[in-house]
């Protein structure tokens, strides 16, 4: 008499979860650039492999591909993996994610399993049963990670065994069911005995389990050990025909020499189920214990990214919680050009650092002193060891030690200057300088002036008219500062004179705007050329004196200035208000021309400036003739300041009033006498 085989409890091999640190690593980019605070779930998925009792099997694997939409095309079935879809929760806040009752999301991924069982929907996507949780908190700025993942299991129905006999099936049986379930894209299927292979749907119409082999695919470790999937499948089909008690199983894997076949049994369903059955998949740690997992990949990453990411991250928090349409593009795309590395251009290099600009030139002829570095905040003491150093080069080596992502050149360099005759010796060295200065005005899109004396600001200013740069100066008193944006070069005449009769209604309304092309630079007040104005200075005059925090002070509102302009809808040509300043007049708040501060008072002015058509640095003329002569030009005006007063009218100018002035003397004169 043949005995029976013995029967021995089932148990199924559980998940665990692998997560690659590249699937972190996308998540920071898409938390900061795309989701932000958005805490709705996310469908995503991992991989599974079913190579057969190979370490690898019974891992639920994320990457960074996880994160992406997968088709069925997408599948490597015949390669031993294939998809799992689940649900990612990402919460804001480690608190959160601590707090979330577990207890009542499981119970609420139940439901949904038995729905997708009790409407016979799974037989259209039996994958759908396999499914997991992910919920997550990334603490993006310290790049620590807290998880805790679920993959659900229905305990139904109860009293599984399984038979301790197992059956091997022969390699063409393997080959059979492998092509079919690659072609089925992973999904389980029947293979009846005749070895039909059949899609799941058609389980309904099965009448005994004995005329049929349940295939899926294991993901088990453990030879001979059923895999977590198949708990919700059985669950699936016991509730489908309850009056079954068994089912042959036919666990495949790659290698068909790990495959086996199984009889399991359970107890026969006698009651209609008025209740969802128990449900079990909170993942456990590697300690046996119910709780989440953490990983700290500071370590693991680049700093040099990770740097990066954290920049990023500030800015991007802006558009999250201030200002949603900002565009961030402008400031990280920006070349900036400083023609000074002293106070004014380490605070304001230091500032633009802060809104994501990473390009850089710096331009000075100066060296470090022992006297720079408690004001400079580029410099330190280390520099001043170094003989002859150069405080563009060293501002440059600065910022890229501060940020290794930013592009920064210094360029020790002298600027020619009106008043500063050159000898025919130091020509093709000035000529070489003028163009090198040019190249870099070309090349740049905002630069900044904040060099010492008046006379240095003279060339700059001029190139940057002709080229239509935005040219910001900063200049400091004592206990007060100025900061003046350029106004912008009219790309035509004929736009110049259109805006001609715009200027004359405004003059009439004092809360009118004045137009960017018509501002005026840092030239337009004077009424006399730029000339040396260091050849009789004292030694208390070499060096600019301020008050200590005056040139932060100057820089922070600079570097605003220039943030407010790049985030109006004209850009370099926002108009400035000729009153009182408009807060909404662009994103980040008004656009005024000029900002004069006085310390003393803790009071700061906005005046707005007209273009001075005769300015010796933004004329028409001076353009023009720089246009026509380039250095010919320049080298007149370097040797002689008195040229710049002739071609740009002002000597005219002098002479039209001396003589208005002469003739109203004249007019007193005569009233005078008449009148004895």
């Amino acid at each position: 008499m043949e005995q029976s085989p013995t029967k021995t409890r089932c148990s199924f091999i559980p998940f665990t979860t692998f997560i690659d640190p590249l699937f972190w690593n996308e998540v920071n980019r898409l938390k900061i650039n795309e989701w932000k605070l958005d805490e709705s779930p996310k469908t995503i998925h991992c991989n599974l492999t079913f190579h057969g009792s190979q370490p690898s099997d019974s891992l639920l694997c994320f990457d960074h591909e996880s994160l992406k939409n997968v088709s069925e095309d997408n599948v490597k079935i015949n390669s031993g993996i294939y998809n799992v879809e689940g649900t990612f929760l990402l919460l804001n806040t480690k608190k959160a994610f601590l707090e979330l009752d577990r207890t009542i999301l499981l119970k609420n991924i139940a439901e949904t399993l038995w729905t997708l069982i009790t409407t016979n929907e799974w037989l259209k996507n039996p994958n759908a049963l396999n499914t997991f949780y992910l919920t997550a908190f990334a603490d993006v700025k310290n790049f620590a990670y807290y998880f805790w993942n679920c993959i659900p299991a229905l305990l139904f129905p109860e009293n599984i065994h399984q038979t301790s006999q197992f059956e091997s099936p022969n390699i063409e049986l393997h080959s059979l069911a492998f092509e079919f379930l690659v072609s089925n894209n992973g999904k389980p299927f029947i293979l009846t005995n005749d070895q039909k292979a059949l899609k799941l749907e058609e389980l309904i119409e099965q009448t005994s389990p004995d005329d049929f082999l349940f295939v899926f695919p294991n993901p088990s470790e453990v030879q001979e050990k059923f895999g977590w999937p198949l708990r919700n499948l059985l669950a699936a089909i016991a509730y489908l025909k309850p009056t079954w008690s068994k089912l042959r199983v036919f666990s495949l894997t790659r290698l068909y020499q790990n495959s086996f076949i199984s009889t399991l049994f359970w107890d026969i369903i006698k009651n209609e189920i008025e209740t969802i059955p128990k449900c079990v998949g909170w993942e456990r740690t590697s300690n046996d214990k119910l709780t989440y997992r953490s990983v700290d990949l500071k370590f693991m990453l680049d700093p040099i990214n990770i740097m990066e990411q954290s920049v990023d991250l500030n800015l991007k928090l802006i558009r999250w919680r201030q200002a949603p349409s900002i565009s961030l593009d402008k400031f990280t795309s920006l070349r900036i050009l400083l023609v000074g590395a002293g106070t004014l251009g380490c605070n304001i290099a230091r500032a633009l650092l802060g809104w994501g600009v990473r390009n850089f030139t710096f331009i000075d002829y100066a060296t470090v002193s022992y006297n720079n570095p408690v004001r400079q905040s580029l410099f330190c003491f280390e520099d001043c060891l170094v003989a002859g150093l150069s405080k563009a080069e060293a501002a440059a080596n600065a910022l890229r030690r501060i940020y290794p992502k930013v592009e920064a050149k210094g360029i020790h360099m002298k600027v020619p200057m009106p008043g500063y005759p050159f000898s025919e010796e130091e020509e093709d060295n000035v000529r070489q300088s003028c163009d090198q200065l040019e190249d870099c005005i070309k090349n740049c899109d905002v630069l900044f002036l904040v060099m010492d004396s008046r006379e240095s600001r003279w060339l700059p200013t001029l190139l940057a008219s002709v080229h239509n740069k935005l040219a910001i100066t900063v200049a400091l008193g004592f206990d007060d500062f100025v900061i003046l944006r350029h106004g912008t070069n009219p790309e035509s005449e004929q736009q110049k004179c259109k805006l001609e009769p715009e200027m004359s209604e405004m003059a009439q309304d004092l809360h009118a705007e004045l137009p960017g092309s018509l501002l005026g630079c840092y030239f337009c007040n004077d009424v006399t050329a730029p000339g040396n104005s260091t050849s009789e200075r004292a030694l208390d005059q070499h060096c600019t004196i301020s008050r200590a925090g005056i040139s932060m002070i100057a820089s922070g509102f600079a570097v605003e200035l220039l943030a407010s302009v790049l985030q109006h809808k004209l850009e370099a040509d926002a108009p400035a208000r000729m009153s009182e300043m408009d807060a909404s007049a662009s994103l980040l708040g008004a656009t005024p021309h000029e900002v004069r501060g006085f310390v003393s008072t803790f009071q700061q002015i906005m005046p707005t400036i007209r273009r001075f058509d005769r300015c010796t640095a933004c004329g028409n003329s001076v353009r023009h003739l720089y246009s026509q002569e380039g250095f010919k030009f320049l080298s007149k005006i370097f040797n002689d300041p008195t040229e710049l007063e002739r071609v740009s009218g002002l000597t005219e100018l002098q002479q039209q009033a001396n003589a208005f002035q002469t003739q109203m003397i004249e007019l007193d004169d005569n009233e005078s006498i008449s009148s004895i």
